[in-house]
């Protein structure tokens, strides 16, 4: 050490290099952090607005789904049963299936809630298929008796109130979904990560708060929610362990000559 004190009191220009190599060496490093910095935004940009496009599709998606279930035009209105007859039912079931199955294609399959949703939509296809098939059996029982106007069974009705409570039931959740995925977008557009075991709690939070209006959030236990998953991701991730080995490293190196020092003392012994 005295000698390198000794040289840089001798060389006055080693301290101009090293002032340089100080500032290059500083300049990297901005460089790097502010490129980084700007592919991160770049990236939280395209994500935030393709998340929005996807949400107002499922929004649509939703809203046309939902539209085609609403049948109370045909039971509540007087329509004869030849009107009835040439009513595109067919036409119905199949655009029906083709907005649910694009529905169940844009959720996650591996999210609970998604899961829900997903279901819901298959028993609410099964149920209307029902519907339309009894539907068409009236019809062709009104048919045969020469009925000028339809008078739907309690068998049509009943079906036709499953379906509608079902309808309801997927109205309210994908509410609450698509409530959880504009959160998402305003926590992420933020450059924050919206951690699964967060948004989970959020959903419940939701739903709590639909069924209740009066319902306050606790944002307590949403804040050790968040710690806590933030933690698990923190140290489950390769950056963590790189830190654990160098600290190691460091505890090692510093603990050898003392070790080596016992171990020879222990062997002369």
């Amino acid at each position: 050490m005295e000698k390198i004190l000794e040289y840089l009191q001798n060389n006055e220009k080693a301290f101009t290099v090293a002032g340089i190599l100080i500032t290059l060496c500083i300049s990297a490093i901005s460089l790097y952090f502010t490129i980084k910095n700007n592919k991160a935004v770049h990236y939280v940009n395209s994500i935030t607005k393709n998340r929005v496009e996807w949400i107002e599709k499922l929004r649509k998606n939703t809203s046309e789904f939902i539209s085609i279930l609403d049948t109370q035009n045909l039971t509540e209105t007087l329509m004869t049963v030849d009107e009835l007859l040439k009513y595109p039912f067919g036409s119905d079931l199949q655009k029906l299936n083709q907005i649910g199955t694009e529905i169940k294609l844009m959720l996650n399959f591996s999210d609970e809630f998604d899961r829900d949703i997903i279901k819901q939509i298959d028993l609410i296809m099964v149920a209307y298929k029902s519907f339309h098939i009894k539907m068409q059996s009236n019809l062709l029982s009104s048919k045969e008796n020469n009925d000028p106007i339809f008078v739907p069974t309690d068998e049509v009705l009943d079906a036709q109130k499953s379906i509608d409570k079902m309808s309801s039931k997927l109205l309210s959740n994908m509410q609450i979904y698509l409530k959880s995925e504009w959160n998402r977008v305003k926590y992420e557009s933020n450059g924050k990560i919206y951690e699964k075991e967060t948004q989970n709690f959020d959903i419940k939070e939701l739903q709590l708060k639909k069924n209740d209006p009066n319902y306050k959030n606790d944002l307590w236990k949403r804040f050790c929610k968040n710690s806590k998953a933030k933690c698990k991701r923190i140290f489950t991730s390769h950056q963590f362990a790189i830190l654990v080995i160098i600290v190691a490293c460091i505890i090692l190196i510093y603990c050898i000559p003392s070790i080596a020092k016992d171990i020879s003392v222990f062997f002369n012994l």
